[in-house]
Protein backbone atom coordinates (compact mmCIF):
# COMPACT_ATOMS: atom_id res chain seq x y z
CA UNK A 1 0.00 0.00 0.00
CA UNK A 2 3.22 2.37 0.99
CA UNK A 3 4.90 1.56 -2.43
CA UNK A 4 1.12 2.38 -4.26
CA UNK A 5 0.99 5.68 -2.64
CA UNK A 6 4.31 6.57 -3.53
CA UNK A 7 4.22 5.98 -6.80
CA UNK A 8 1.01 7.73 -7.08
CA UNK A 9 3.03 11.05 -6.02
CA UNK A 10 5.89 10.42 -8.34
CA UNK A 11 3.43 10.20 -11.30
CA UNK A 12 1.46 13.46 -9.80
CA UNK A 13 4.44 15.37 -9.43
CA UNK A 14 6.64 14.18 -12.65
CA UNK A 15 5.04 16.12 -15.26
CA UNK A 16 6.18 19.54 -12.84
CA UNK A 17 9.62 18.25 -12.30
CA UNK A 18 10.97 17.43 -15.55
CA UNK A 19 13.18 14.94 -16.96
CA UNK A 20 16.78 15.25 -14.98
CA UNK A 21 15.74 18.62 -13.87
CA UNK A 22 16.45 20.64 -17.08
CA UNK A 23 12.72 22.31 -16.89
CA UNK A 24 13.26 25.95 -17.70
CA UNK A 25 11.93 28.45 -15.26
CA UNK A 26 8.90 30.12 -15.30
CA UNK A 27 11.26 33.66 -16.29
CA UNK A 28 12.87 31.47 -19.21
CA UNK A 29 9.76 30.76 -20.60
CA UNK A 30 8.39 34.36 -20.87
CA UNK A 31 11.78 35.25 -22.42
CA UNK A 32 11.34 32.60 -25.20
CA UNK A 33 7.88 33.38 -25.85
CA UNK A 34 9.19 37.09 -26.29
CA UNK A 35 12.03 35.98 -28.58
CA UNK A 36 9.18 33.95 -30.95
CA UNK A 37 7.23 36.36 -31.51
CA UNK A 38 10.18 38.12 -33.97
CA UNK A 39 8.92 34.62 -35.94
CA UNK A 40 5.31 35.08 -35.98
CA UNK A 41 4.11 36.73 -39.49
CA UNK A 42 0.31 36.19 -39.10
CA UNK A 43 -2.39 34.92 -36.11
CA UNK A 44 -5.89 34.78 -34.73
CA UNK A 45 -7.15 35.40 -31.92
CA UNK A 46 -10.34 35.03 -30.26
CA UNK A 47 -11.29 36.89 -26.78
CA UNK A 48 -14.61 36.55 -24.33
CA UNK A 49 -15.62 38.63 -21.83
CA UNK A 50 -17.68 38.29 -18.42
CA UNK A 51 -18.39 41.72 -16.76
CA UNK A 52 -20.63 41.45 -13.91
CA UNK A 53 -21.36 44.98 -11.88
CA UNK A 54 -24.31 45.40 -9.92
CA UNK A 55 -25.64 41.82 -9.95
CA UNK A 56 -25.61 42.34 -13.76
CA UNK A 57 -23.68 39.95 -16.25
CA UNK A 58 -22.80 41.33 -19.22
CA UNK A 59 -20.77 39.17 -21.89
CA UNK A 60 -18.65 40.33 -25.50
CA UNK A 61 -16.90 38.97 -27.85
CA UNK A 62 -13.59 40.01 -30.12
CA UNK A 63 -12.32 38.08 -33.21
CA UNK A 64 -9.67 38.80 -34.89
CA UNK A 65 -6.52 38.18 -37.55
CA UNK A 66 -3.71 40.01 -38.16
CA UNK A 67 -0.36 39.73 -40.91
CA UNK A 68 2.93 41.60 -40.63
CA UNK A 69 3.30 44.43 -40.27
CA UNK A 70 0.61 46.48 -39.59
CA UNK A 71 -2.84 44.66 -40.89
CA UNK A 72 -5.34 43.90 -38.91
CA UNK A 73 -8.91 42.54 -39.25
CA UNK A 74 -11.25 42.96 -35.72
CA UNK A 75 -15.24 41.69 -35.30
CA UNK A 76 -16.45 42.70 -31.77
CA UNK A 77 -19.94 41.64 -30.59
CA UNK A 78 -21.43 43.25 -27.50
CA UNK A 79 -25.28 42.58 -26.80
CA UNK A 80 -25.99 40.77 -29.85
CA UNK A 81 -24.70 43.94 -31.91
CA UNK A 82 -21.73 43.74 -33.81
CA UNK A 83 -18.65 46.27 -35.22
CA UNK A 84 -15.64 45.51 -37.63
CA UNK A 85 -12.45 47.26 -37.90
CA UNK A 86 -9.85 46.97 -40.99
CA UNK A 87 -6.27 48.52 -39.72
CA UNK A 88 -3.78 49.12 -42.66
CA UNK A 89 -0.92 50.91 -42.09
CA UNK A 90 -2.15 54.42 -40.73
CA UNK A 91 -5.46 53.86 -42.24
CA UNK A 92 -8.65 52.56 -40.28
CA UNK A 93 -12.03 51.05 -41.43
CA UNK A 94 -14.74 50.63 -39.02
CA UNK A 95 -18.66 49.42 -40.04
CA UNK A 96 -20.43 49.94 -36.67
CA UNK A 97 -23.18 48.63 -34.83
CA UNK A 98 -26.09 48.00 -37.01
CA UNK A 99 -24.35 49.53 -40.67
CA UNK A 100 -23.47 47.64 -43.29
CA UNK A 101 -21.15 50.60 -44.83
CA UNK A 102 -17.90 50.70 -44.28
CA UNK A 103 -16.20 54.31 -43.35
CA UNK A 104 -12.72 55.80 -42.67
CA UNK A 105 -11.59 56.72 -38.81
CA UNK A 106 -9.24 59.60 -38.29
CA UNK A 107 -10.05 60.06 -34.45
CA UNK A 108 -6.76 60.31 -32.13
CA UNK A 109 -8.82 57.72 -30.07
CA UNK A 110 -8.93 55.50 -33.42
CA UNK A 111 -5.81 56.03 -34.05
CA UNK A 112 -4.36 54.88 -30.25
CA UNK A 113 -6.97 51.91 -30.71
CA UNK A 114 -5.58 51.26 -33.46
CA UNK A 115 -1.57 51.06 -32.97
CA UNK A 116 -2.57 49.10 -29.45
CA UNK A 117 -4.30 46.16 -31.38
CA UNK A 118 -1.69 46.15 -33.80
CA UNK A 119 0.76 45.01 -30.85
CA UNK A 120 -2.03 42.87 -29.84
CA UNK A 121 0.17 39.98 -28.90
CA UNK A 122 3.55 41.14 -28.48
CA UNK A 123 2.36 43.84 -26.21
CA UNK A 124 0.25 40.59 -24.33
CA UNK A 125 3.40 38.45 -24.18
CA UNK A 126 5.56 41.65 -22.65
CA UNK A 127 2.80 42.09 -20.23
CA UNK A 128 3.50 38.42 -18.77
CA UNK A 129 7.45 39.68 -17.93
CA UNK A 130 5.74 42.17 -15.16
CA UNK A 131 3.80 40.16 -13.13
CA UNK A 132 4.83 38.70 -9.79
CA UNK A 133 4.61 35.38 -7.73
CA UNK A 134 4.52 33.42 -10.68
CA UNK A 135 3.91 29.73 -9.94
CA UNK A 136 3.61 26.64 -12.37
CA UNK A 137 1.13 25.11 -13.01
CA UNK A 138 0.45 21.42 -14.78
CA UNK A 139 0.76 21.40 -18.12
CA UNK A 140 -1.97 21.50 -20.23
CA UNK A 141 -2.97 21.41 -24.41
CA UNK A 142 -4.40 24.22 -25.51
CA UNK A 143 -5.71 23.20 -29.11
CA UNK A 144 -3.95 20.03 -29.03
CA UNK A 145 -0.76 21.88 -28.26
CA UNK A 146 1.60 20.89 -24.88
CA UNK A 147 1.82 23.81 -22.98
CA UNK A 148 3.94 25.55 -19.87
CA UNK A 149 1.32 26.62 -17.83
CA UNK A 150 1.84 29.64 -15.28
CA UNK A 151 -0.57 31.74 -12.75
CA UNK A 152 0.80 34.80 -11.87
CA UNK A 153 -0.48 38.44 -10.17
CA UNK A 154 -0.74 42.32 -11.67
CA UNK A 155 1.97 44.17 -9.44
CA UNK A 156 -0.74 46.42 -8.64
CA UNK A 157 1.29 48.36 -5.97
CA UNK A 158 4.31 49.17 -8.31
CA UNK A 159 1.99 50.64 -10.64
CA UNK A 160 -0.21 52.60 -8.31
CA UNK A 161 2.91 54.72 -7.35
CA UNK A 162 3.95 55.15 -10.65
CA UNK A 163 0.59 56.53 -11.39
CA UNK A 164 0.82 58.91 -8.06
CA UNK A 165 3.99 60.10 -9.16
CA UNK A 166 3.11 61.17 -12.88
CA UNK A 167 0.22 63.08 -10.80
CA UNK A 168 0.70 66.85 -10.79
CA UNK A 169 -0.06 67.97 -7.01
CA UNK A 170 -1.53 71.64 -8.43
CA UNK A 171 -3.92 70.06 -10.05
CA UNK A 172 -7.51 71.44 -8.66
CA UNK A 173 -8.65 67.42 -9.52
CA UNK A 174 -5.55 66.28 -7.18
CA UNK A 175 -7.26 64.84 -4.25
CA UNK A 176 -10.15 63.30 -6.15
CA UNK A 177 -7.57 61.37 -8.12
CA UNK A 178 -5.45 60.29 -5.43
CA UNK A 179 -8.27 59.12 -3.80
CA UNK A 180 -9.39 57.22 -6.83
CA UNK A 181 -5.67 55.41 -6.92
CA UNK A 182 -5.69 54.54 -3.24
CA UNK A 183 -9.26 52.65 -4.01
CA UNK A 184 -6.94 50.28 -6.30
CA UNK A 185 -4.99 48.89 -3.73
CA UNK A 186 -7.56 47.09 -3.25
CA UNK A 187 -8.25 45.50 -6.76
CA UNK A 188 -7.14 41.81 -7.58
CA UNK A 189 -5.93 40.82 -11.05
CA UNK A 190 -4.82 37.06 -11.55
CA UNK A 191 -3.30 36.08 -14.79
CA UNK A 192 -3.24 32.91 -16.02
CA UNK A 193 -1.39 31.38 -18.94
CA UNK A 194 -0.11 29.14 -21.45
CA UNK A 195 3.09 28.40 -23.53
CA UNK A 196 3.57 26.48 -26.57
CA UNK A 197 6.89 23.88 -24.43
CA UNK A 198 8.39 23.51 -28.19
CA UNK A 199 7.70 26.85 -30.11
CA UNK A 200 7.33 28.95 -26.62
CA UNK A 201 4.46 30.69 -28.23
CA UNK A 202 1.84 32.18 -26.22
CA UNK A 203 -1.56 30.19 -26.65
CA UNK A 204 -4.07 31.77 -24.25
CA UNK A 205 -4.26 33.97 -21.06
CA UNK A 206 -6.95 34.12 -18.34
CA UNK A 207 -7.32 37.56 -16.91
CA UNK A 208 -9.33 37.50 -13.79
CA UNK A 209 -10.26 40.85 -12.36
CA UNK A 210 -12.00 42.16 -8.97
CA UNK A 211 -12.38 45.94 -8.86
CA UNK A 212 -13.71 47.50 -5.82
CA UNK A 213 -14.76 51.25 -5.54
CA UNK A 214 -16.01 53.34 -2.57
CA UNK A 215 -18.91 56.16 -3.82
CA UNK A 216 -19.85 58.57 -0.89
CA UNK A 217 -23.11 58.73 -1.30
CA UNK A 218 -23.07 62.00 1.19
CA UNK A 219 -24.27 62.59 4.68
CA UNK A 220 -21.66 60.48 5.94
CA UNK A 221 -22.85 57.18 3.99
CA UNK A 222 -20.93 55.02 1.73
CA UNK A 223 -21.47 53.00 -1.39
CA UNK A 224 -19.40 49.88 -1.99
CA UNK A 225 -19.47 49.20 -5.71
CA UNK A 226 -18.22 45.28 -6.65
CA UNK A 227 -17.01 44.64 -10.54
CA UNK A 228 -15.02 41.33 -11.20
CA UNK A 229 -14.42 40.51 -14.80
CA UNK A 230 -13.24 37.41 -16.40
CA UNK A 231 -11.11 37.68 -19.92
CA UNK A 232 -10.25 34.54 -21.82
CA UNK A 233 -7.91 35.04 -24.68
CA UNK A 234 -6.82 32.67 -27.21
CA UNK A 235 -4.13 32.77 -29.80
CA UNK A 236 -4.10 30.49 -33.06
CA UNK A 237 -3.15 29.52 -36.24
CA UNK A 238 0.12 31.60 -36.65
CA UNK A 239 1.65 31.93 -39.62
CA UNK A 240 -1.22 30.40 -41.86
CA UNK A 241 -1.96 32.30 -44.93
CA UNK A 242 -4.19 35.43 -43.84
CA UNK A 243 -4.76 38.36 -46.58
CA UNK A 244 -6.09 41.65 -45.24
CA UNK A 245 -7.38 43.83 -48.13
CA UNK A 246 -9.06 47.24 -47.48
CA UNK A 247 -12.97 47.10 -47.97
CA UNK A 248 -14.75 49.41 -50.10
CA UNK A 249 -15.56 52.39 -48.45
CA UNK A 250 -18.77 54.02 -47.86
CA UNK A 251 -18.29 57.72 -49.49
CA UNK A 252 -21.62 59.16 -48.98
CA UNK A 253 -21.56 59.70 -45.19
CA UNK A 254 -24.48 57.12 -45.04
CA UNK A 255 -26.55 59.12 -47.23
CA UNK A 256 -28.35 57.23 -50.29
CA UNK A 257 -30.29 59.83 -52.57
CA UNK A 258 -32.94 58.17 -54.86
CA UNK A 259 -34.64 60.56 -57.59
CA UNK A 260 -37.45 60.54 -59.61
CA UNK A 261 -37.96 62.80 -62.60
CA UNK A 262 -40.25 64.05 -65.17
CA UNK A 263 -38.81 66.23 -68.09
CA UNK A 264 -41.07 68.10 -71.23
CA UNK A 265 -40.17 70.35 -73.89
CA UNK A 266 -43.46 72.05 -74.33
CA UNK A 267 -44.79 75.99 -75.20
CA UNK A 268 -42.61 75.38 -78.55
CA UNK A 269 -43.41 78.53 -81.13
CA UNK A 270 -42.02 80.05 -83.74
CA UNK A 271 -38.62 77.71 -82.97
CA UNK A 272 -38.70 78.90 -79.49
CA UNK A 273 -39.57 76.54 -76.22
CA UNK A 274 -39.94 75.81 -72.76
CA UNK A 275 -37.96 73.11 -71.53
CA UNK A 276 -39.18 71.66 -67.76
CA UNK A 277 -37.81 69.44 -65.53
CA UNK A 278 -39.38 68.21 -62.10
CA UNK A 279 -37.58 66.15 -59.90
CA UNK A 280 -38.04 64.70 -56.41
CA UNK A 281 -35.10 63.63 -54.19
CA UNK A 282 -35.52 61.00 -51.40
CA UNK A 283 -32.84 60.68 -48.56
CA UNK A 284 -33.01 56.65 -47.34
CA UNK A 285 -29.95 56.21 -45.66
CA UNK A 286 -29.27 56.67 -41.94
CA UNK A 287 -27.72 60.40 -41.84
CA UNK A 288 -28.44 63.82 -43.09
CA UNK A 289 -27.88 65.33 -46.16
CA UNK A 290 -26.86 69.05 -45.63
CA UNK A 291 -27.20 71.85 -48.37
CA UNK A 292 -28.40 69.34 -51.16
CA UNK A 293 -28.03 70.70 -54.63
CA UNK A 294 -29.62 68.84 -57.98
CA UNK A 295 -27.98 69.64 -61.09
CA UNK A 296 -28.96 68.44 -64.32
CA UNK A 297 -26.73 68.00 -68.01
CA UNK A 298 -28.60 68.59 -70.89
CA UNK A 299 -27.77 69.11 -74.49
CA UNK A 300 -31.61 70.29 -74.99
CA UNK A 301 -30.22 74.07 -74.92
CA UNK A 302 -28.90 76.66 -77.38
CA UNK A 303 -25.05 76.25 -76.54
CA UNK A 304 -25.48 72.34 -76.75
CA UNK A 305 -24.61 70.05 -73.35
CA UNK A 306 -24.75 72.70 -70.86
CA UNK A 307 -24.95 71.63 -67.02
CA UNK A 308 -28.48 73.67 -65.17
CA UNK A 309 -29.01 73.80 -61.37
CA UNK A 310 -32.79 72.43 -60.36
CA UNK A 311 -33.62 74.73 -57.51
CA UNK A 312 -36.26 73.72 -54.32
CA UNK A 313 -38.79 75.95 -53.64
CA UNK A 314 -37.04 77.13 -50.39
CA UNK A 315 -33.53 76.52 -49.65
CA UNK A 316 -31.02 75.49 -48.28
CA UNK A 317 -32.49 72.03 -48.21
CA UNK A 318 -31.23 69.41 -45.42
CA UNK A 319 -32.42 65.99 -45.80
CA UNK A 320 -33.09 63.54 -43.16
CA UNK A 321 -33.22 60.14 -43.73
CA UNK A 322 -36.73 59.50 -45.31
CA UNK A 323 -37.36 62.81 -45.92
CA UNK A 324 -37.86 64.20 -49.54
CA UNK A 325 -38.02 67.32 -51.65
CA UNK A 326 -38.89 68.73 -55.24
CA UNK A 327 -36.59 70.48 -57.28
CA UNK A 328 -37.35 72.52 -60.91
CA UNK A 329 -34.88 73.44 -63.14
CA UNK A 330 -36.77 75.47 -66.32
CA UNK A 331 -35.37 76.67 -69.64
CA UNK A 332 -35.80 78.03 -72.65
CA UNK A 333 -33.80 77.05 -76.02
CA UNK A 334 -34.32 77.73 -79.88
CA UNK A 335 -34.64 74.85 -82.08
CA UNK A 336 -31.72 75.70 -83.95
CA UNK A 337 -32.79 73.25 -87.02
CA UNK A 338 -34.13 70.60 -85.04
CA UNK A 339 -37.28 68.95 -85.79
CA UNK A 340 -39.95 68.47 -83.00
CA UNK A 341 -39.10 64.90 -82.80
CA UNK A 342 -35.06 65.27 -82.52
CA UNK A 343 -35.76 68.26 -79.83
CA UNK A 344 -37.83 65.89 -77.73
CA UNK A 345 -35.45 62.87 -78.41
CA UNK A 346 -32.59 65.90 -76.68
CA UNK A 347 -35.17 66.21 -74.02
CA UNK A 348 -35.29 62.73 -72.90
CA UNK A 349 -31.63 62.02 -72.92
CA UNK A 350 -30.13 63.85 -69.67
CA UNK A 351 -27.80 63.09 -66.58
CA UNK A 352 -29.17 63.96 -62.85
CA UNK A 353 -26.52 64.51 -59.92
CA UNK A 354 -26.30 65.77 -56.41
CA UNK A 355 -23.70 66.65 -54.01
CA UNK A 356 -24.12 67.52 -50.32
CA UNK A 357 -22.90 67.72 -47.00
CA UNK A 358 -22.64 65.34 -44.61
CA UNK A 359 -22.76 65.57 -40.99
CA UNK A 360 -19.30 65.80 -40.46
CA UNK A 361 -18.60 68.50 -42.98
CA UNK A 362 -17.46 66.22 -45.85
CA UNK A 363 -18.34 67.03 -49.88
CA UNK A 364 -19.98 64.46 -51.36
CA UNK A 365 -21.14 64.06 -54.89
CA UNK A 366 -23.46 61.33 -56.74
CA UNK A 367 -24.76 60.44 -60.05
CA UNK A 368 -28.56 60.10 -59.28
CA UNK A 369 -30.05 59.33 -63.13
CA UNK A 370 -28.38 58.97 -66.90
CA UNK A 371 -31.12 58.12 -69.46
CA UNK A 372 -30.19 57.25 -73.47
CA UNK A 373 -31.67 58.45 -76.55
CA UNK A 374 -35.24 56.98 -75.96
CA UNK A 375 -35.45 58.22 -72.27
CA UNK A 376 -34.72 54.51 -70.70
CA UNK A 377 -32.55 55.11 -67.56
CA UNK A 378 -28.98 53.54 -68.24
CA UNK A 379 -28.08 51.17 -65.27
Amino acid sequence: MIKTYILLILLLVAPLVGCGGSRPSPEEVIAGAIDAINEVETYRFEMTVTVTQDGETNYGNMQGEHASPDRLHVIMTSDGDTQESIIIGENIYHRGFGSNSWEVGQSLAETAWATGLTRFLASTVEMLDTLVGVVELRDEKIDGVTCFHYRGSVDIEAQLEEQIANLDPTSPVYEDMLRYIEQQRQWQQVIEFWIGKKDHLLRQVDMQYEMVYTEDTGEDNEREERITATYTLRFFDFNQPIQIEPPIVDTTGGVNLLVTSTGSGAGCEDQHCQVDFDITITNQGLATARNVRVFIDSSATNQGLQTMEALPDEGPVDLSPDESTKFLASWECNLNGFSDEEFHQLVQQYVIWATWTDEVGQQHEKLLRETDETGAIIE
